[in-house]
């Protein structure tokens, strides 16, 4: 299996980028939490792993 890398900076840029998309327009704190939100999310669907 190979090594995937997602921080929640990465997280972060790709909601803001689609949020935009949808006509939204989301402060940095709102995507701060959002993104640390869906980084949690994703270890504890054990999608990723916290290194």
């Amino acid at each position: 299996m190979t090594d995937i890398y997602i921080d929640t900076d990465e997280i972060k840029d790709f909601l803001y980028m689609q949020l935009i998309k949808k006509g939204l327009v989301p402060g940095e704190k709102e995507l701060d939490e959002i993104s640390d939100s869906m980084f949690e999310f994703l270890i504890n669907k054990r999608v990723i792993d916290e290194v």
